[in-house]
């Protein structure tokens, strides 16, 4: 199965963050991939199954707003200048953003 890539963008992703926006995306069914391109750095993006319209569609949607309510994007880029004491609080905003959205569903 192939798949879906979304949330593209350019920048070293600290390990820290990286861990934090991982758990999110997990949430998902996604994950955060950081690739180390020898032209042009370091890339990341995100990726989930292949699933086709409207679920890819989705699934980025999802991923991507609860990582903003987390505050860890901006609408356009992941926010990689989070100290690590603070993923804590910010992991625990994605939980919430979620659990409402559960909650708006059922």
């Amino acid at each position: 199965m192939s798949e879906h890539f979304f949330g593209l963008g350019s920048g070293r992703v600290p390990d820290h963050v990286a861990v934090a926006v991982d758990a999110v995306a997990k949430r998902h069914d996604a994950h955060l991939v950081r690739y180390q391109d020898p032209a042009s750095g370091p890339r990341y993006w995100f990726a989930c199954p292949n699933r086709g319209a409207p679920f890819d569609g989705a699934t980025a949607a999802a991923v991507l707003t609860d990582l903003e309510s987390a505050g860890l994007w901006d609408g356009e880029r992941l926010i990689v200048d989070v100290d690590s004491d603070e993923l804590r609080e910010v992991l625990d905003r994605a939980q919430a953003a979620i659990d409402v959205a559960r909650e708006a569903l059922a």
